[in-house]
C-alpha cells in the first residue's frame, strides 16, 4: 500500500485533465481510484533510472539525494510501480483526472524512453496537457515554483478527452475494484455490460480484482422484475 505522502505528493504535482464519454461512468461509494502499474527494471537499466529519478526531484518535491535514496530502495526491493492517474467521476459522462507529472515530462521530454504503460495513456490522443498562461513566467524556473509565483492574472485552459467504448469499460473496472459496497448508475444496459466484462476478468484470476461483485447482474434484473411488477 503507498504511503500517504507519495500519493498526496502524486496528486499535488500532477496536472489535470477530464475524461468524457458516449457511455456512462459508474460512481463507486470509494470515489477516488487509480491505474497503477509495476516498473520491472532490469540490471542494465539502473543507472538510467537512479540518473531520471535525480532529474526529475525537483517536481516530485524531492531532492537529488531523497530521489536517489529512494530509487535505489525499489530496485532492492522490486518494489517500483507508477500511480498512473487518479479518477474522481463526477457525472454519467464526465470524470476529472489527476495526471502523474512524470507523463507529463514523458510528453514534453520522452524521458523514459516509452517505459511508461497505460491503457488510457498510452493512446496519444488522450495525452494533452492543458494550456497555461503564467503572468510571471519570467520567474518560473522549476515546476515547484509556479505556486510560489501564482498570480491572480494566471489562466488554465482544460482539455476534454473523449474516451471509447472500450477505454471507458476498462476504465469502470478499476472504479468497480475500488468499491466496498455500493455502486450507482444511470442506465441498466450500461452497468450490465461493465459489471459483465468485470466478472469474466475476475475469472481470469488477474491479480488485484476482487470477486465480490458476482451477483449484481442477477441483483439489477431481480430489482427491475420487482419494481415492474409493484
Amino acid at each position: 500500500m503507498p504511503g500517504v505522502h507519495q500519493v498526496a505528493n502524486n496528486i499535488f504535482t500532477g496536472y489535470l485533465t477530464f475524461f468524457t464519454t458516449q457511455n456512462e461512468f459508474i460512481l463507486a461509494d470509494v470515489p477516488v481510484f487509480s491505474e497503477r502499474f509495476p516498473m520491472e527494471i532490469q540490471k542494465n537499466q539502473e543507472a538510467d533510472f537512479i540518473k531520471y529519478a535525480r532529474e526529475s526531484s525537483r517536481s516530485r518535491g524531492l531532492s537529488e539525494e531523497q530521489a536517489e535514496a529512494n530509487m535505489r530502495k525499489e530496485i532492492r526491493e522490486k518494489s517500483s510501480y507508477i500511480e498512473n492517474f487518479f479518477v474522481v467521476v463526477l457525472a454519467p459522462g464526465l470524470a476529472i483526472a489527476v495526471i502523474n507529472v512524470i507523463w507529463k515530462l514523458h510528453y514534453l521530454y520522452d524521458g523514459l524512453n516509452g517505459r511508461l504503460h497505460s491503457p488510457i495513456l498510452g493512446n496519444p490522443k488522450n495525452l494533452k496537457l492543458p494550456q497555461t498562461y503564467y503572468a510571471n513566467k519570467h520567474m518560473i524556473k522549476y515546476e515547484d515554483e509556479i505556486k510560489k509565483y501564482k498570480n491572480p492574472k494566471d489562466q488554465y485552459r482544460y482539455n476534454l478527452i473523449p474516451l471509447t467504448q472500450q477505454e471507458t469499460d476498462y476504465l469502470m473496472t478499476l472504479s468497480l475494484n475500488e468499491s466496498r459496497l455500493f455502486i450507482g448508475f444511470k442506465n441498466k444496459e450500461s452497468i450490465l455490460r461493465q459489471v459483465t466484462i468485470y466478472n469474466r476478468l475476475t475469472k481470469k484470476e488477474l491479480i488485484n480484482l476482487k470477486i465480490n461483485l458476482q451477483d449484481i447482474p442477477n441483483l439489477i434484473n431481480n430489482f427491475n422484475y420487482e419494481r415492474d411488477k409493484g
